[in-house]
Order: structure tokens, then C-alpha cells, then sequence
């Protein structure tokens, strides 16, 4: 456990190191706010109102982290790393029973050098659902190896690791292809059903009885042009992996000057079982199935390549597994693999976790400061990146947001980016929550003869569009590279 314990160490440094540092961002400052909630009935009332589309766990689990810790950007961001972390372990432990430990600690590195890196440490669903995942394989695993014994607690470590991924997030439900593809080929293999091993898949089912109920509002909402395509499906696997070729192309080579020594004793271990590669290929496909089955039916799959972080698992058990089969017989080679990738972890994500220590707060000061200087002008600013808005709404004085607006159009949303989710979480979050700055419709917020305009990249073409269809007088005040403020003048209102 010694080369796992060097990984926790290092993982819980990075994470922690960036997750104190990283200013909260949109999806994040939602999740606080729903954790913030005076009660557990305004929580799961701003869940059902269409407030965040990530499942109640996700927030139950934030909310406990404040009570236990205090309310930080490194707490906020806690559970989604202690998934994360679980996730690693029962990977670890699943590959270590099977395959030479090399094998098992190049498979348990390699998520980390995947797009899951990333949401190990943000604040959403992804890290306990990872956990749930690979929890349930672990348990599964042991429950087969432990038939005719008393397994109890496998058999209750896989529906507690069911119902951990089904209760944060809806990606859940596709733990039911690995493990009914896995588990029938080893119902084949053996002419028999493990019952006891159903049950346990059956017990936690009935939680997705609440998902109609959680999706009602947002079933009426426009995701046009969200939905999974040809492009986006020949684009996922390359999406989600590939921060991962680089370090194996790397890692490869180093094994491949190895290669030609031959080991004296071939390695003990017995390798995965038909039945668990079965699993294993289940979670890698599950998503890619998932998403294809989702474009024929036409509108009632959304996509991004992140609700398909599972594959991560299939895809780490598969990468040790095929590097056990290459390498039987010569495990300084698989050695030699499982370094470079550790080295390569270790260049690559110390120099994020260092990049920029600067208080978060600080960061976002520095980062819009063209916003801050509009908003001490005194006039009215439209904030047209809703990203922006909440990363200014949670960090910057109260004094300076009195004048931060963000004006929804919810019509005009749908018509130039086709669809219309971003405003309508931002509505919500703002009918739900005592924000400190104001998110109006435009009809409310044209009343005002001159304002100050704050863009960012992408979300402000309606706004542009619909001044000057209008008549507004529209004038650069600032801009950098990432950030413009305009000063906007009604028809017939002139500058000072």
C-alpha cells in the first residue's frame, strides 16, 4: 500500500492546493448557495424549482462539509474530492487483487491524467459519482470472490455504492450496463444466477423515482442544440482521454527500453476475469451507448462529454490490464511505465497547483478589473456573461453590486445560442436565494436611459443585437483581451 499511500498524499496535496486557491465559478456558486439554504425543505425546494440539475446528494454533502468545517472555497469543493479519492482506492484495490502491483498503480494514476482530474476538485456531482462507481465494482469483485461465504457487507457496500452515484447525479443510472453486462457473462460462465448479487444491484433502483419529479421544470425548458450528434460522439473518447496520450506515449516509450530484459519468474498474479473485463468495457461503452441511443431518439438527451466521465473507470482497468498482458514476464518494464506516468502526474500537476496562490477573491478583482472600476462609476452595469455575474456576485463587496445587473431574455437566449438553460438556472438561483445584485428581464431593465455594459466571451450577441435593433448609442469605454465595457446611451440620450 506503500505506492498508494505516496499517491494520496500527493492527490490531497494538488487538490487541496488548488481547490483553496480557485475562485468559485457559476455551476459552484449555485451548489454554495444551495448548501447555504436556512433549511433541508428551502434546499430541496430550490432543487425542485430547477435552481441546479445536479441531485440532492451532491448538496446534502456540501452542506454537511460547512456545518463540519466552516464555508471556504476548499470546503465547498471537500466532497467531490473525498469521491474522488474513493474512487482511486477502490480502483486500486480492484486491480491490485488481480493484476502485479505495477499494473494496478499505472491504472490508478491514470485517471488523474484524464479530463476527471479536473472535477476531482470543482464542486459537483462527478466525484461522488466516480466513488459510486468504482465503489460498486470493488464491492462486486469481492462479493464474487467471497460466493458460499458470508458477504454481507460487499453485498451492502454495492447498493450503498449505487445509491451513492443514482442520488447525485442522473448519470447514474448507466452503472446498470457494466454491471448487468458483467454480471450475466458470469452467471453463463458459472449456469447459474447469484441471486444475493441481483438484489443488491435491485435494492437501491426505486431512488430513481424521484428523477421526474427533480427534472419537471427543467423538462420545459429549450435544450435545442445540447443534444449529443455525429461530431460530438466521434469527439468524446479523444475529449475525455486525451491529456492522458501525451504521459502514455511517454510512459511507453520508457517501458519499450525495458522490454528486451526478460524477468526470471514470471509474475503470480492471475489476471482480471472474463466477467470483470465484461464490467470494465461496460463502463467504458455505457456512456458512448448512452449518448448514440439519445441522438436517434431526438430531444431528450442532453450532452456534454463530462456526463460521461464513468469511462474513466472502464478505461483505467483496461490500460492496466492490457499493460499486465504486454508485460508478462518482464515487470520492470510495466515498472518502468508506472514511474514515467507518476513523473509525468507530478510535473504536470504541481505546476497547476503552484500557478496562482493568490486569495481567490484577489483573483477576481485582478481578473475583472475593468468590471470593478465600472460598477465604482456609479451607473447601472448589464453583466451579459452569466459566469461572470456570479463570480462577481460571490466575491465582490456588496456595495459595488448594488449596481451589478444581470438582464435575462430567456427568447432571445434560445435564438442565438439555442437554448435557453443558462438564463433559467440564473432566474431561479435568484428566486431562490438573497443575492446582492439583481437578475431582471430586459423590459424591466430598459427603463434606465444610460448603463454601463460588461461582456466577456460569448452570451452578450442578443444584447448587442437588441440595442441596436433599438436605436441605443453604443460606446467603448475599456478592454482587454477578455473583458469590454461599453457605456449605452437610449435613442435620442447623448454622453455627459
Amino acid at each position: 500500500m506503500l505506492g498508494f499511500s505516496l499517491i494520496s498524499i500527493f492527490y490531497w496535496a494538488c487538490a487541496g492546493i488548488r481547490s483553496f486557491y480557485r475562485p468559485i465559478w457559476y455551476d459552484e456558486a449555485v451548489t454554495a448557495y444551495i448548501a447555504h439554504s436556512p433549511s433541508v425543505g428551502s434546499l430541496m425546494k430550490a432543487l425542485y424549482d430547477g435552481a441546479d440539475q445536479n441531485l440532492p446528494l451532491s448538496h446534502f454533502a456540501v452542506r454537511l462539509s460547512y456545518i463540519l468545517f466552516g464555508s471556504n472555497e476548499l470546503t465547498t469543493r471537500l466532497p467531490a474530492m473525498l469521491g474522488f479519492w474513493v474512487m482511486l482506492l477502490c480502483l486500486f484495490l480492484f486491480l491490485k487483487k488481480r493484476l502485479p502491483l505495477p499494473c494496478a498503480f499505472a491504472g490508478t494514476i491514470f485517471p488523474m491524467l484524464t479530463m476527471a482530474w479536473q472535477y476531482s476538485f470543482e464542486a459537483r456531482s462527478y466525484g461522488l459519482l466516480l466513488a459510486g462507481g468504482a465503489g460498486a465494482l470493488y464491492c462486486w469483485q469481492t462479493a464474487t470472490d467471497q460466493e458460499g461465504k458470508r458477504r454481507f457487507w460487499p453485498l451492502a457496500g454495492i447498493s450503498a455504492s449505487f445509491a451513492v452515484a443514482l442520488s447525485c447525479h442522473y448519470m447514474g443510472v448507466l452503472l446498470s450496463i457494466p454491471f448487468t453486462a458483467g454480471e450475466v457473462v458470469r452467471s453463463l460462465q458459472r449456469k447459474r444466477i447469484d441471486l444475493p448479487v441481483w438484489l443488491a444491484f435491485l435494492v437501491p433502483a426505486p431512488l430513481v423515482l424521484f428523477y421526474p419529479g427533480l427534472l419537471a421544470v427543467a423538462r420545459r425548458w429549450d435544450f435545442s442544440g445540447m443534444q449529443p450528434n455525429m461530431n460530438a460522439l466521434a469527439g468524446f473518447y479523444p475529449e475525455v482521454l486525451r491529456h492522458a496520450i501525451a504521459p502514455m506515449l511517454f510512459a511507453g516509450i520508457a517501458a519499450a527500453l525495458f522490454s528486451a530484459h526478460r524477468d526470471q519468474e514470471e509474475s503470480p498474479a492471475e489476471g482480471l476475469r472474463v466477467y470483470e473485463l465484461v464490467a470494465l468495457t461496460g463502463f467504458l461503452v455505457a456512456p458512448w451507448l448512452f449518448f448514440l441511443v439519445g441522438m436517434l431518439m431526438g430531444h431528450t438527451v442532453t450532452y456534454t462529454p463530462r456526463y460521461g466521465l464513468l469511462s474513466v473507470i472502464g478505461a483505467s482497468g483496461l490500460m492496466a490490464w492490457t499493460l499486465a498482458k504486454l508485460a508478462r514476464g518482464r515487470m520492470r518494464s510495466a515498472t518502468a511505465f508506472a514511474v514515467c506516468l507518476a513523473i509525468w502526474l507530478v510535473g504536470a500537476r504541481s505546476r497547476e497547483a503552484w500557478s496562482d496562490r493568490r486569495p481567490p477573491a484577489v483573483q477576481i478583482a485582478s481578473v475583472y478589473s475593468i468590471l470593478v472600476d465600472a460598477l465604482k462609476e456609479g451607473l447601472p452595469v448589464l453583466v451579459a456573461q452569466p459566469h461572470i455575474f456570479l463570480q462577481a456576485e460571490y466575491y465582490l463587496p456588496a456595495a459595488l453590486l448594488q449596481r451589478a445587473y444581470y438582464v435575462a431574455d430567456p427568447e432571445s437566449e434560445h435564438h442565438y445560442l439555442s437554448q435557453e438553460v443558462v438564463d433559467q438556472i440564473t432566474i431561479r438561483t435568484a428566486h431562490n436565494f438573497p443575492l446582492r445584485s439583481h437578475v431582471v428581464y430586459w423590459n424591466d431593465f430598459r427603463h434606465n436611459p444610460r448603463f454601463l455594459l460588461h461582456t466577456g466571451k460569448g452570451y452578450d450577441q442578443w444584447v448587442f443585437d437588441r440595442l441596436l435593433r433599438e436605436g441605443w448609442r453604443i460606446t467603448v469605454r475599456a478592454h482587454t483581451e477578455d473583458e469590454a465595457v461599453y457605456e449605452v446611451n437610449a435613442p435620442g440620450v447623448g454622453s455627459p
